[in-house]
């Protein structure tokens, strides 16, 4: 059986907000005396993701991701 990995696309903005809810959960599981291991691996992959350049369009006053 295979298991279903997902990705997701960040910017730096999405990628900011979603560290600082991590960290928030990971401060309150040390105050309740809870493990906090899986948000650790969560944050550490975070952090090791890979970036990549994406070239920007902009037409009719919107910004998008050129395919």
């Amino acid at each position: 059986m295979r298991e279903e990995v997902k990705t997701l696309d960040l910017n730096k903005y999405e990628q900011g907000v979603a560290i600082t809810a991590l960290n928030d959960m990971w401060n309150r599981q040390l105050v309740e005396h809870k493990p906090t291991d899986a948000v650790d691996e969560l944050l550490e992959k975070i952090f090791a993701a890979p970036s990549k350049k994406v070239k920007l369009r902009h037409a009719q006053g919107q910004i998008y991701e050129a395919r």
